[in-house]
Order: C-alpha cells, then sequence, then structure tokens
C-alpha cells in the first residue's frame, strides 16, 4: 500500500465530523442516503494520487469496499471513511 500521506489533517478532521453526524443520525434512526454519498473511483483515484489499475488491485486486496452499479465502481462515503483510517492504522501514516 502506497504511503497514505496524502490526507490532510484538515481532511481528516472533516471526515471525522462527518462520521460523528452518521453516527448521531444511526443512533436517532434518521439516517439518509442521497446520491452524495457515493463516491465514483475517479474521484477516489484523484485523492489517493494512484492510477485506476492500482485501484483494482486494492479492490482485489480488499483494501476498499465498493459498489459496482451499472458497470462503474463506487464507494460509499462514510465506509471509505473507515477503510482510509483502518488502513492508516495498519500501514501507518
Amino acid at each position: 500500500m502506497k504511503n497514505l500521506n496524502l490526507m490532510t489533517e484538515t481532511q481528516v478532521q472533516e471526515w471525522i465530523q462527518d462520521l460523528q453526524t452518521l453516527h448521531e443520525q444511526l443512533l436517532n434512526g434518521s439516517l439518509s442516503f442521497s446520491r452524495q454519498d457515493l463516491i465514483p473511483e475517479q474521484d477516489v483515484v484523484e485523492l489517493l494520487q494512484v492510477s485506476s489499475r492500482t485501484m483494482r488491485t486494492y479492490r482485489k486486496k480488499r483494501y476498499f469496499h465498493f459498489i459496482k452499479l451499472e458497470g462503474s465502481i463506487f464507494y460509499l462515503r462514510y465506509i471509505f471513511y473507515i477503510d482510509m483510517v483502518l488502513l492508516s492504522q495498519r500501514y501507518g501514516r
């Protein structure tokens, strides 16, 4: 796994805030799902600064959970955040 130092502290803080919001929604039973919760693979490729081929390898190694809709790969936003945190813990920041 390539170095995960690509995320800024601000970005990580935003993710933590989003996860806290998700947690509150789950506790209140008011979780909503929208198109904004799906991250296209191209956005993840740009965020991680890797190639599409590298992302395919990461999927095969099960680094990231994903869904395939109509032939396109998407990542659920909150699960992607969790995957990033777990990878950061496993491979170091």
